[in-house]
């Protein structure tokens, strides 16, 4: 059985000092915490869509190795980028053809103030502690 922390969005009747012990909790997460792409291991994301009846169809599948190095795979293909050049291939094994630069001038900062965005539009937070998850 899994459990995960939930984090949902708070409701008029919170008292405000949980309110702000949750804040905390969750800015902690972004700041060394487990969602600092600083800080986070290494790891596998599967995007996927859901359609109305139910069925679901893979959109990407992402490899991360730190915060500015990924190989990222869709039904366009497969992109590598690390820092601020990026290879295209038809599968994630390669071989590889360089595409470029990104344009980013700074990927490390670019990746930080991509976090602290996303940090700062979490508002109102709701920390509900440990549930269950399948079962």
């Amino acid at each position: 059985m899994r459990s995960l922390t939930a984090i949902f969005a708070l409701s008029l009747s919170l008292p405000l000092p949980a309110a702000a012990d949750c804040a905390g909790e969750i800015a902690a997460l972004f700041d060394g915490g487990a969602w600092d792409p600083f800080t986070r291991a290494n790891r596998h994301e599967v995007t996927m869509s859901r359609a109305p009846d139910g069925s679901e169809t893979q959109v990407s599948e992402v490899f991360w190795d730190g915060p500015v190095k990924s190989i990222n795979c869709s039904v366009n293909g497969c992109f590598l980028g690390i820092g601020a050049e990026t290879w295209r291939s038809d599968t994630a094994e390669g071989p590889w053809t360089s595409i470029g630069s990104t344009g980013i001038d700074d990927p490390e900062g670019f990746a930080r103030e991509t976090r602290d965005l996303i940090a700062a539009s979490v508002s109102e937070p709701e920390c509900l502690g440990t549930v269950d998850l399948d079962g």
